[in-house]
């Protein structure tokens, strides 16, 4: 059986849009004075965003940037250069420390970064 569109649909919408201030108020009034019934708004959002978050696919959470990246040299050395966020993981020191160690001469400055997350630094390790 198909669902027929109400006649009086209009009709409704117009006295929403009258009365709406009014009906506002009043959900307001009682969501701040009848904890019952703040209650059961919860539980109902609460509910919703459960469904919500069950129905969406899972985050992508590592970016490309975060995988080891081979590299040959201008002399045909194999290098491997890693994120500075990867790094900072692989070395359990935050990325203001690396950053803080290129400034003062410690590891080599990183050449020709066209965005923060291609950054790449040499760990001198792997080879």
């Amino acid at each position: 059986m198909a669902k027929t569109e109400s006649p009086r649909k209009e009709y409704y919408a117009n006295w929403y849009n009258k009365n709406k201030e009014r009906i506002s108020e009043k959900r307001k009034k009682a969501y701040n004075t009848d904890p019952v019934y703040r209650e059961k708004l919860l539980m109902k959002s609460s509910k919703n965003r459960e469904i919500q978050r069950a129905q969406r696919p899972p985050r992508k959470r590592k970016s490309k940037y975060q995988e080891p990246r081979a590299h040959k040299t201008g002399d045909g050395k194999s290098v491997v250069l890693y994120s500075v966020t990867f790094f900072s993981l692989f070395i359990e020191r935050s990325v203001q420390s690396i950053n803080e160690w290129e400034e003062k001469g410690i590891l080599p400055k990183r050449a020709g970064r066209a965005r923060k997350t291609e950054a790449y630094v040499f760990h001198p390790g792997k080879r």
